[in-house]
């Protein structure tokens, strides 16, 4: 069970899959500016973009697009590792998106589907690239990008990410089980 803690789990995958899935993201065409619930897409004080984002499961409900098949595969061979790692028993998995950041941008402290019960409800935020961005948590502090490393805690914990400043992109992976 995740506690109000971050839990770490390390070399989730391997740097060789984790740059075959940027290979796929960069191919995508349904990348939308990041929204999160009840937040501005756009910082008016600094003049930055939030990232950008790729919905491919949301709210149960898989994207009619059939390129998102692999990537929700991947997406749930992630999920699995992770939980098996942590002894965790998830019901199922609620939402896949994939984050774009590049230099300069920062999202807005959030919770992941706020506005919806979210007690038994957990993220794991995935790293698919080592960058000098990072996961900022409200309350809990920094955590660097690792690539291959998933974050995992609960979906109440206020959290935001933060874009590469030297690195040229930053790829995460956001998903939300239902415990």
């Amino acid at each position: 069970m995740i506690e109000e803690k971050i839990s770490l789990v390390n070399n989730v995958l391997t740097d060789r899959l984790n740059k075959t899935i940027m290979g796929l993201l960069c191919i995508q065409e349904n990348w939308e500016i990041a929204k999160d619930f009840g937040n501005q897409i756009i910082n008016l004080e600094e003049n930055t973009t939030v990232g950008m984002t790729l919905r491919t499961l949301q709210e149960n409900k898989i994207s009619n697009n059939t390129n998102f098949d692999v990537l929700n595969s991947y997406a749930l061979v992630i999920a699995e590792l992770v939980c098996k790692t942590l002894d965790i028993k998830y019901r199922n998995p609620k939402r896949f998106y994939w984050n774009y950041y590049k230099p300069g941008e920062k999202g807005e402290y959030h919770e992941d589907l706020q506005g919806l019960p979210n007690k038994n409800l957990i993220s794991i935020l995935y790293t698919l690239n080592t960058t000098d961005g990072y996961v900022e948590f409200e309350k809990g502090g920094r955590y660097p990008d690792v690539s291959g490393q998933a974050k995992v805690f609960r979906c109440t914990q206020k959290h935001r990410g933060v874009g590469p400043v030297k690195d040229k992109v930053r790829f995460n992976l956001n998903i939300v089980l239902e415990l």
